[in-house]
């Protein structure tokens, strides 16, 4: 199927601003680095054994575990999500899961801990707040979300709107 020309377009800026957020990441580690290679030798072997210690926790982690996710792009993250859906790995929220990670309530076979923090707002296009997508976007979570996404507004503006998961089990009901 072709896509339309409008379709193309919004196609382009969603890869746009996915290379813009991934530009905006290797920036700020490129500036730690930078940081860290002028703090001297021995403080960046001390600090780069002590990022590699607590790294070494984190290996294990289930690939379907999220501790702290601002969220990007929305296809990509729908994609990686169904991915996950398909090959029957199970989402966990333990930590922050802001933005566009909120996809990952879309899968049926998702829980979060009580203390994860969900980060809400509207979508945006080139920085002004989109209602048509924003209601896609709320459309696409589960009626339990989406009864507190009405009750808080939290798709109606680009401010964001959080809940812990303790409270969105209230609505949802499927913590850990």
């Amino acid at each position: 199927m072709q896509k339309s020309p409008v379709q193309k377009i919004l196609d382009a800026n969603e890869r746009t601003a996915d290379l813009a957020h991934r530009n905006d990441v290797l920036r700020g580690q490129r500036d730690f680095a930078r940081r860290l290679a002028g703090a001297g030798w021995l403080t960046a072997l001390a600090l780069g054994t002590a990022l590699a210690f607590l790294l070494s926790g984190c290996a294990g982690a289930d690939e379907g575990t999220v501790t702290y996710d601002m969220g990007g792009s929305i296809g990509a993250y729908s994609a990686k999500y169904h991915d996950w859906e398909q090959r029957g790995i199970r989402a966990r929220i333990i930590g922050v899961c802001g933005s566009a990670c909120t996809l990952a309530l879309r899968n049926k076979d998702m829980c979060y801990a009580a203390d994860a923090e969900f980060l809400f707002h509207g979508v945006s296009r080139r920085g002004e707040y989109d209602a048509r997508a924003s209601a896609s976007f709320r459309d696409a979570m589960p009626e339990g979300v989406q009864r507190w996404a009405d009750s808080t507004g939290a798709f109606s503006s680009t401010d964001i709107v959080s809940i812990s998961g303790r409270d969105l089990a209230a609505f949802d009901g499927r913590a850990c």
